[in-house]
């Protein structure tokens, strides 16, 4: 049944058929032209295939179809029949003479009114003013979508305005005929490929966590240093507990201690001597590798990858891993 919703009609001599340039459009209609309740039309969706297509093209008009902040021109009016476009037209296209009409009107009858003779002599008149207008025009019309008085599509909930599944479906039939005229494309269309971006695996090159930014965070950049502590890394007061930093990736992450890490607190020198100073870490005792070997299973029991260490590039002469 949806392909009830075809183009029927094209009018004119193509005389700019194949010729790659921009076309303006002007949507041409009623509420299935302008849209309902800020979902939009056809024109939104139509817009972006052609888009895809390669169509640079610009949608002219007085009114507007909204979706939510978006608003794309038309003469869509919601509630006017075909013999109103018919009073307006000339004016209406005077003001946006566009290459091309997308003309879809005739909902807003009733099978009462037997209007189907007064729908086809307003449709002819509106085709003829605008083709007195611009002899170059070119007019897509098509069929009126059976609405209320027939049977319920499921592309038309309401059984008059089609729903996003409708939208498309019509947008795909213009499509289709605009393509047919409208010539090469002007650009060539980027073709979209959806990429995971996250590795299938963990990565096996080494990264890290580095408490330099921390320590300065809590310090002001004041006196940096002395918040390399055992208390802060591993405590749970205020500004403490580092070590419980990114739970969720911490076990890919080396957790690495900046400099000060090896020197007492509050010393300035003392650079490389690449031990774990017992002032900082006073729970952690034993021989220069006894200590370095506790630190480093201490940070892996909290479920990171491993310890790492800045280490300066001077060495101590009094260090006792020398």
């Amino acid at each position: 049944m949806k392909k009830k919703i075809q183009i029927v009609i094209i009018l004119c001599i193509l005389s700019f058929c194949c010729q790659a340039r921009n076309f303006t459009i002007l949507g041409l209609g009623d509420s299935i032209t302008e849209g309902i309740d800020g979902q939009g039309s056809y024109l939104f969706p139509l817009k972006r295939m052609l888009f895809e297509e390669g169509y640079d093209v610009e949608f002219v008009g007085p009114r507007m179809s909204r979706r939510g902040d978006e608003a794309i021109p038309c003469y869509g009016w919601c509630g006017k029949d075909v013999e109103f476009i018919d009073s307006t037209i000339e004016d209406v296209y005077h003001r946006y003479p566009a290459d091309i009409v997308l003309f879809h009107s005739g909902h807003n009858h009733d099978a009462e009114s037997k209007p189907v003779n007064g729908i086809i002599k307003a449709y002819k008149s509106v085709i003829r003013k605008i083709r007195d207008i611009n002899p170059d025009a070119v007019i897509l019309v098509a069929e009126v979508i059976p609405s209320g008085k027939l049977p319920k599509y499921s592309y038309i909930p309401d059984m008059v305005h089609p729903n996003a599944e409708g939208r498309e479906w019509i947008a795909g039939c213009w499509n289709e005929a605009l393509k047919k005229i409208l010539g090469d494309p002007v650009f060539t269309p980027l073709k979209v490929t959806s990429i995971n971006l996250v590795p299938s695996e963990a990565s096996k090159v080494p990264n890290y966590y580095c408490t330099w930014n921390t320590q300065g965070a809590y310090s002001g950049y004041e006196d940096i240093r002395a918040q390399m502590t055992e208390d802060n890394i591993f405590g749970s007061g205020q500004g403490q507990g580092w070590i419980n930093f990114f739970p969720k990736i911490r076990k890919d992450l080396y957790f690495l201690l900046d400099d000060s890490w090896d020197i007492p607190v509050h010393a300035n020198k003392g650079y490389g001597r690449d031990e774990v100073d017992t002032t900082r870490f006073p729970s952690i005792s034993g021989s220069a590798e006894e200590r370095m070997e506790k630190l480093s299973d201490k940070v892996k029991a909290k479920g990171w990858k491993g310890l790492g260490l800045w280490v300066a590039a001077n060495e101590d002469p009094e260090s006792a891993m020398s």
